[in-house]
């Protein structure tokens, strides 16, 4: 038991990090800060989500948060992580028909535009 909570901490703490780590070098996006590796992901990033590239790293925490707090009925933990996953891209479908630039996210604006015909 004590074994199985401290891997779930460290894996807490870990996804944390990595998340707030690539939220931030997709904010920043300058190779003098964050370093080459999180420019290179900047730039992929919001060519493959758009606008909501700025916010859905740092948003991803909030159901981490969750699923590390409360370690209850595995239903109910599934059923969180289908509800995020499809506000999440009804959101990037929100964007792709909403938005016509270069921030309209190349992932889903080929769908949009491919059922748009």
């Amino acid at each position: 038991m004590q074994g199985s909570l401290i891997l779930r901490d460290t894996l807490f703490i870990a996804g944390f990090g990595i998340l707030f780590y690539l939220g931030i070098a997709t904010i920043v996006a300058d190779a003098s800060i964050i370093g080459a590796y999180g420019e290179s992901f900047a730039q992929m990033n919001v060519h493959v989500f758009g606008y909501v590239a700025y916010t859905y790293l740092l948003l991803l925490m909030v159901p981490l948060f969750y699923w590390y707090k409360y370690h209850g009925d595995m239903n109910r933990r599934l059923e969180m992580t289908g509800i995020f996953a499809l506000l999440f891209f009804a959101l990037l479908f929100f964007q792709a028909m909403v938005v016509d630039d270069i921030y309209r996210g190349a992932l889903v604006g080929s769908i949009v535009d491919f059922l748009s015909l």
